[in-house]
């Protein structure tokens, strides 16, 4: 291990040494730097002190602002864990990947023959060359899918291996990924991540690069979509954002331009499965499917599953859509199986398994369970099926008693445990502690069908446990990854990346703005109203922070009293006691101010609805620009940082206006970076229907009170509305009540007014789908919106401004409350009309 005076690279590679009985990756058992590692531990040796440091700390900034994460169930619920990965890089030479790759598209084309058998003919069970227990017993054998044949064979579009390093150097599969493998997304973010870090030891060290890959699988899985049209419509089916790889299905989907979706947004008409979108139904062709087997068909597999889509094995068996990875193509996981792959790979292939699983052995067979009974306290225990969902049992740490047991267990259900060699791992160097300190780690292969062989990714996902057994790589459990370099020879050019178009078939041009999903539709709408209630809030509250911060206790009550009522309600009523003159509590509103501003458990807090905000986007993070998003997650992780009390409003003033210059700088990207079309739309309308309810009531609550309002009060509103600089180079400072009422009311050329609001509600409304031969005037949403802008365009500001014989402005009362009403309801028509999915789906 390094010394602990160890202060620069140079040090830490001097005093490194590889764990006793291990393969290292870095140095031999001599201590010599191995091959793969010399040119980067020179550069590492002349990098000064506190230089690693530094690019490690900038990864973590970067891993936040990207917003990459991990969801750990069981942290509240399920929380959102920023990824991890180590500074340092995994390395391999290109020679050996090469072996590694051969060796790994063998077992692929195997298990593709393997499952074409086992879910056909069944001739491998009938010749005994599998035991039928382990397939037929094998909960991941799934009879729905017997018979059935995926296009051209292909079970596995993707295949996914988790490798080992022996001692000895060789390279062993440790367990297979094939029903639904994780890891691309991922791998891609990763080497993101080192290029933005590490660009300049990328180049020296020719590393071979990744985008490709991503392509060849685009290409792959449209080749095997059902429809083999120009662009098949292709989506990626997730479990929901609290799956623990929901980051990786998003990353995906934007990657490879496919629909990211849910269960829900999918229905199946007429054998076909179709995306429920804005304008109907509309067929889908390919599935890259990220929901466990068994959980997509509540009506043939799993009853109880809610992740699904009903109906969609009749689909499938009908050859309308093609599902990636192939439903059942998870029985091979199973470890019980992976003694007979050598004799298989002879008698399908005529060849000897190139890449070997680590020795296993299956206790359904005498000889095999005499030899596990006598070796008990050397080998590992582990369930013979992969969905058993029990984990590993170590032997060598059983005592006298539990041995006896499970001695008397494997006696009793022999074909239900298999037995594996323990395997001394191989370690990486990792930076930790300002150290480099040798780890334990798995490599997890990837690779993509391409015309009957298979391409690798070249590298994959490095993954270090939180344990030094090495037996299980848990990323729930705290593992971290690693960025993995194929060093390409001098001699060899890294291939171009290779993007498909010249030589292609002429494709036709197309704006498919009516294909986005309701749910997708849904999100949007509300990602707007949260971004712009929070908007208003901060204008709000910075107003009031302002004031408070300069007035304190002399602030004028009845300037403070409407703003305090829009935030908190009928709660503001205490904040005032009522004499012979209202007085402020400010003890109380400085108190209250302070949990309404960073009090998460508060449901209509500033922090609560960033959470909303950042919740909104997550769902459709692969439709929104980089830029917002990464602005969306330094927002977040402001709500939920704790925040000091000392010099409250003087603090909090400076954090809210950090706020608004964030929230500025997304609506900038979203105007400039989003395409017009029904996505940008949706997320427009909701904050324009926002921002219309918070104005009118703003409005309502400043405005409509017997007295009239100060020029204080006035220019507050202004302020808070955005609206002064305008007022001003209209009016001076001649603040009255009818010029402000004509600027925040009537006035629709000013776009924080609620004319604004309700011309622009109307106009999104008349472009939203309908279908063909509808009249405008029989939908409740066009025919509302329709109402609220005629009663913006035809309001009088000197009739808003009159005062009724009660003294209250009864006119401007009955307007703030209708605009109030009528945009409240409107919501709630487009939420039936288009997020429910409550009309006409005849449309495929």
């Amino acid at each position: 291990m390094p010394s602990a005076t160890a202060t620069s690279p140079a040090d830490w590679l001097k005093s490194y040494v590889p764990a006793a009985g291990r393969h290292d990756e870095l140095k031999t058992a001599k201590g010599e730097i191995r091959p793969a590692w010399r040119k980067l531990a020179e550069t590492l040796s002349a990098l000064p002190a506190g230089e690693l440091k530094q690019r490690a700390e900038q990864l973590r900034r970067l891993i936040q602002e990207n917003g990459i994460t991990y969801n750990v169930y069981g942290e509240d619920g399920g929380s959102a864990r920023p990824w991890g990965m180590d500074l340092l890089p995994m390395l391999l030479e290109h020679a050996e990947w090469e072996r590694m790759e051969a060796g790994l598209s063998q077992r692929a084309r195997l298990f593709n023959l393997i499952l074409q058998d086992l879910y056909g003919p069944q001739k491998l069970l009938e010749e005994q060359l599998l035991p039928p227990v382990l397939v037929l017993g094998n909960p991941s054998f799934l009879r729905a899918c017997h018979g059935y044949q995926p296009p051209e064979n292909v079970y596995l579009p993707v295949y996914a291996a988790d490798l080992g390093r022996a001692p000895n150097g060789e390279w062993w599969v440790l367990a297979e990924r094939l029903d639904a493998p994780s890891g691309i997304g991922y791998s891609l973010e990763n080497r993101a991540l080192t290029t933005r870090i590490f660009s300049d030891w990328l180049r020296d060290n020719h590393v071979a690069r990744l985008p490709g890959f991503a392509q060849t699988l685009r290409e792959s899985l449209s080749h095997l979509a059902a429809r083999r049209a120009d662009a098949p419509r292709m989506v990626l089916l997730t479990p929901g954002p609290a799956n623990e790889t929901y980051f990786e299905h998003s990353y995906l989907a934007r990657n490879l331009g496919f629909s990211l979706v849910e269960g829900g947004d999918l229905v199946v008409r007429g054998q076909r499965v179709c995306l429920k979108t804005l304008s109907g139904l509309r067929q889908v062709d390919l599935i890259l499917r990220r929901v466990d087997a068994d959980f997509c068909d509540p009506l043939e597999l799993r009853n109880d599953s809610l992740l699904g889509v009903p109906g969609l094995l009749q689909a499938m068996r009908a050859g309308s859509v093609t599902l990636a990875n192939a439903l059942g193509a998870g029985l091979l996981e199973s470890p019980g199986l992976s003694p007979f792959f050598p004799a298989l790979c002879r008698h399908l292939l005529g060849e000897e398994l190139k890449m070997p699983s680590v020795a296993t052995w299956w206790c359904g067979q005498p000889r095999e369970l005499t030899y596990v009974l006598e070796h008990l306290d050397s080998l590992i225990i582990f369930p013979a099926f992969a969905q058993s969902g029990m984990g590993y049992i170590i032997g060598s740490k059983l005592n006298a008693a539990q041995r006896e047991e499970w001695s008397r267990r494997l006696r009793a259900e022999p074909q239900a445990w298999c037995a594996r060699e323990w395997v001394a791992l191989a370690t990486t160097p990792v930076f930790e502690n300002d150290q480099l300190v040798p780890r334990v780690f798995q490599l997890r292969a990837l690779l993509a069908s391409q015309g009957g062989e298979y391409r690798a990714m070249p590298g994959g996902l490095a993954r270090i446990p939180a344990e030094d057994d090495g037996l299980a790589v848990s990323m729930q459990r705290g593992g971290r990854s690693k960025d993995t370099w194929v060093l390409l020879p001098p001699e060899l050019p890294p291939p171009p990346v290779e993007i498909t178009g010249a030589g292609a078939a002429p494709i036709k041009l197309r704006r498919p703005a009516a294909d986005l999903p309701s749910r997708v539709a849904d999100n949007l709408y509300w990602l707007g109203r949260y971004l712009e209630r929070t908007e208003g809030q901060t204008h709000l509250m910075l107003q009031l922070a302002g004031t408070l911060a300069e007035e304190g206790a002399l602030a004028d009550p009845a300037v403070l009293r409407p703003f305090f009522e829009t935030l908190l309600g009928h709660h503001a009523a205490h904040l005032f006691t009522v004499g012979e003159r209202t007085a402020l509590n400010f003890a109380a509103a400085e108190r209250d101010f302070d949990d309404f501003l960073w009090n998460t458990t508060a449901p209509n807090s500033l922090a609560a609805n960033l959470i909303r905000v950042e919740r909104a986007a997550y769902r459709v993070k692969e439709r929104l620009p980089d830029d917002v998003w990464n602005l969306l997650g330094r927002l977040q992780r402001r709500g939920r940082a704790p925040h000091e009390t000392a010099a409250f409003l003087p603090d909090a003033f400076a954090e809210l206006q950090d706020v608004i210059a964030h929230l500025a700088a997304i609506s900038g990207f979203i105007m400039e970076s989003m395409v017009r079309g029904y996505g940008w739309r949706f997320l427009d309308l909701g904050r324009r229907i926002e921002r219309g309810i918070n104005l009118a009531l703003l409005l309502r609550n400043a405005l409509t009170r017997p007295e009239q309002p100060s020029p204080a009060l006035l220019q507050d509103l202004l302020v808070v509305c955005e609206s002064l600089l305008i007022f001003r180079r209209r009016y001076l400072t001649n603040l009255q009540l009818l010029p402000v009422l004509d600027l925040l009311v009537c006035d629709e050329s000013n776009p924080r007014g609620l004319a604004f609001q309700l011309r622009h509600v109307h106009r999104h409304v008349m472009e939203l789908p309908r279908e063909a031969g509808t009249d405008p005037s029989s939908r409740p949403a066009e025919r509302l919106a329709l109402a609220l802008s005629s009663k913006a365009s035809l309001a009088d500001a000197h009739q808003l401004a009159l005062d009724d014989a009660t003294g209250h402005r009864s006119a401007l009362a009955d307007f703030l409350t209708i605009a109030i009403r009528d945009l409240t309801a409107l919501s709630d028509s487009l939420g039936l009309a288009y997020f429910a999915h409550t009309g006409s789906d005849t449309k495929i």
